[in-house]
């Protein structure tokens, strides 16, 4: 005779009542073992929520129990209904909570869960409150469940794991944010990086970054020291393949927000002089162009290099290669340069200038040494070219800015204006004599004007503010009265005319002036009376005088 379906659902509380009224719970598990074989019955989807619901609340009388009721659980979690699914999810952090050693377990079956299950709906966002509940428990088991997932499961599993760690690795619990669990990280991302797509590689390094912990110096260093292994600079090559240049620069902007005057760049930036700069061809391509970006950025925050002479002439040598040479007959010099303009790679030419103006900068004597003067004056040469060809090229943008026929062509001659802005300055610079290295430049792929964009310690364009305020208070100073004030560029107060007379001290002596009088109209008759007899005391008598607002004033005058 088949049990009814309200029968399962009336026996399962019965069991319950049972158990829960119970003084000594151990005399009733098979009660308990009927609510687990519950999750069977195929017929009846209340019933096996039901079971769900009370495997939670009795489980922590049976903990002995524990396998048999992680598989039942594990059931339901493939249950077609889903709410019995959700009850399941969330019975089963239940469960770690009461011991958690199954932590590792139930993260691993959360997170194929969480990646079978539809984007943002309704049973991802739950199983995903489940997943970081496990990961407040018991940190480090959690994320081993997790990681297992992520270096052995397919690619339908793997994606949706690494972007799960991406958004919520940073909600760790501070106990969580120490060495252990970053050592952890680090030690099983090292088997997930070299074969990872680049999509995957940014978002776990993302994570990373997420956590607090590697937003301290420690923590900084470490993350840095796995992208620098992770670009493969312990297997130097002899040509820069695409690959390689995009796996290249992928490290190296993930990077650049670590590094500061405590974590230098100082190991990349050797890398690059020695090894990528001399494989960069003549005729660089936009890639290239982006690894020397980076490359301009990362001598930001270099130390002292051990072998500066040959980095820097390396970087000195790619740089003489760039520029272009003057043409050597006089009679074709202006055709000839207006046909090397568009061959000139501006942008590559701003990059590697900047390098060696870092580099320069922390490297002075390396100017002054006697081998270098030859490369040195052959650069001072192809600078003076390169500025005649710029000065050009200004011309042309003009021409064409007032012709306003292609708004494509203005718009990227725009951005070649910045970049040989750019260059101009740091030519000044080198120019010099010796070179001051003084300048600062507004790296011109950067839009915005971050301490990071910036290539020396000073702001970009203080000097130019500076200027601008001098300016507009010279304005003020030689105006009339109709430009009376303007507001400086500094503080935001408002400067005028000075005039004799007035201003804070002239209001303050016309007060003491005005308190010293005393008129003959205002004067109580008292008061003269008494200044009348001191006068004739001293033998003098009491007079009076104008003043120059039409007042009177006592004056003493001596008898004769």
């Amino acid at each position: 005779m088949a049990v009814k379906a309200d029968d399962h659902v009336g026996n399962l509380y019965n069991y319950y009542m049972v158990i829960d009224g119970a003084e000594n719970k151990s005399e009733h598990r098979d009660k308990y073992l009927a609510i687990l074989a519950a999750v069977n019955v195929t017929d009846n989807a209340g019933a096996r929520k039901l079971a769900a619901d009370f495997i939670g609340r009795l489980f922590k009388f049976y903990p002995e129990e524990g396998e048999r009721s992680i598989q039942a659980l594990a059931q339901l979690c493939v249950d077609s209904d889903a709410a019995i699914k959700k009850s399941a999810t969330e019975t089963l952090v239940e469960l770690c909570k009461v011991n958690a050693t199954y932590v590792k377990r139930v993260a691993d079956l959360l997170i194929q869960m969480f990646a079978l299950a539809e984007p943002q709906s309704q049973e991802s966002k739950g199983v995903q409150a489940c997943l970081v509940k496990l990961l407040h428990i018991e940190p480090r088991q959690a994320l081993e469940g997790l990681l297992d997932q992520i270096v052995t499961a397919q690619d339908v599993i793997r994606a949706p794991a690494i972007r799960f760690l991406k958004a919520k690795l940073g909600e760790l619990p501070a106990s969580a944010n120490n060495t252990e669990i970053a050592t952890l990280l680090i030690g099983e991302y090292k088997k997930i990086l070299p074969d990872c797509s680049t999509e995957e590689f940014e978002n776990l390094v993302g994570s990373l970054s997420a956590m607090k912990f590697f937003q301290t110096l420690h923590g900084g260093q470490m993350l840095v020291d796995v992208l620098v292994e992770c670009m493969g600079t312990a297997t130097p090559y002899t040509s820069l393949s695409a690959e390689q240049a995009e796996r290249l620069i992928t490290c190296c902007r993930l990077a650049l927000p670590c590094f500061s005057r405590v974590i230098q760049s100082t190991k990349l930036v050797e890398y690059f002089c020695g090894h990528v700069i001399p494989t960069l061809s003549a005729d660089t391509t936009d890639q290239e162009v982006l690894v020397l970006q980076v490359f301009a950025e990362l001598c930001a925050s270099t130390g002292d290099l051990k072998n500066y002479q040959a980095n820097l002439g390396l970087v000195l040598q790619k740089l003489i290669e760039l520029l272009p040479a003057a043409p050597t007959d006089p009679a074709t010099f202006v055709e000839v340069q207006e046909q090397s303009l568009s061959k000139i790679k501006f942008s590559a030419i701003e990059c590697l200038l900047c390098a060696f103006h870092l580099l320069g900068k922390r490297h002075q004597q390396f100017l002054g040494e006697p081998e270098q003067a030859a490369s040195l004056a052959l650069l001072k040469t192809k600078l003076q070219y390169l500025s005649s060809c710029m000065q050009l090229y200004g011309q042309k943008i003009q021409t064409l800015k007032l012709s306003g026929t292609d708004a494509e062509a203005i718009k990227k001659s725009e951005v070649t204006r910045r970049v040989i802005t750019n260059i101009k300055s740091l030519i000044l610079d080198l120019f010099h004599t010796p070179p001051h290295f003084k300048d600062s430049v507004h790296l011109s792929w950067k839009k915005d004007s971050s301490p990071s964009s910036l290539i020396s310690e000073k702001q970009s364009g203080l000097g130019a503010g500076k200027i601008a305020t001098r300016r507009k208070i010279g304005e003020v100073s030689n105006g009339n009265g109709a430009a009376a004030a303007t507001t400086a560029a500094t503080g935001g107060k408002i400067r005028t005319k000075y005039e004799p007379g007035t201003g804070r001290g002239a209001a303050a002596a016309a007060a003491r002036s005005q308190r010293a009088k005393i008129t003959t109209g205002s004067a109580p008759a008292a008061d003269v009376a008494k200044l009348q007899a001191r006068a004739e005391r001293f033998g003098a008598s009491l007079g009076s005088a104008s003043n120059n607002d039409g007042t009177s004033r006592f004056i003493k005058t001596k008898k004769i």
